[in-house]
């Protein structure tokens, strides 16, 4: 079965899901090193192709299988941290993000200094849209629309028949067209800086708890 499933099942992510899928019943019944060596394949092909709820479901077998056999490393990995942040990222994929965010928890307990858990939290945290950077948001948007509609009064009246405001026009539009911008950037660093000092305060709470 496994040299089948190399010959036949490896063309591709679907044909990995595609092969598992149709011989699940042989499958599990190989031993326990070619059954675990298909279905870690399966699992991650899952990943790969989108099917981060089904994934999901096989990242937790994984790691309840990894604990019952006591692995550790697996093809060079720590198996419970690796499923672990995959299981986080397909949540983060799904817009689940409070689950994304309690898995990165739980790595950051076990790595706090880990680049990437910190990362993946802050990029949770920060696809969050506060009622602040909403509103920030739509009164940038409102200001570049406003510049855009002062040019077309600007050119089509302005111009033909106030030619002596055109200067005035120009500064008026140029400084509403840079404040929308200038409000765009502020709603963004804000909450940039925010999802990092989230992210910081959570792992020095977590350090704290380590040095006890």
């Amino acid at each position: 079965m496994i040299q089948r499933f190399k010959d036949q099942g490896l063309e591709s992510y679907r044909s990995i899901v595609q092969f598992y899928e149709n011989h699940r019943a042989d499958i599990n019944q190989l031993d326990f090193d070619e059954f675990f060596e298909i279905y870690t394949e399966y699992a991650n092909a899952l990943y790969e192709i989108g099917a981060h709820h089904k994934f999901i479901k096989q990242a937790d077998k994984i790691i309840e299988l990894s604990i019952e056999r006591n692995l550790v490393y697996y093809n060079g990995k720590d198996i419970f941290q690796f499923y672990l942040l995959k299981k986080a990222y397909a949540y983060y994929n799904l817009g689940m993000l409070d689950r994304c965010e309690k898995v990165v928890m739980e790595l950051l307990k076990i790595d706090p200094d880990k680049t990437i858990y910190r990362d993946l939290f802050a990029k949770s945290v920060n696809k969050r849209k506060s009622i602040s950077r909403i509103n920030t948001r739509m009164y940038a948007t409102v200001l570049l629309l406003l510049s855009a509609v002062i040019i077309g009064f600007e050119l089509f009246v302005i111009r033909l028949f106030m030619p002596e405001l055109t200067t005035t026009f120009e500064i008026m539009r140029s400084m509403v067209f840079v404040s929308g911008i200038v409000l765009m950037v502020i709603a963004e660093l804000s909450s940039w800086i925010h999802a990092r000092m989230k992210v910081e305060d959570y792992i020095q709470k977590v350090k704290k708890k380590h040095s006890k």
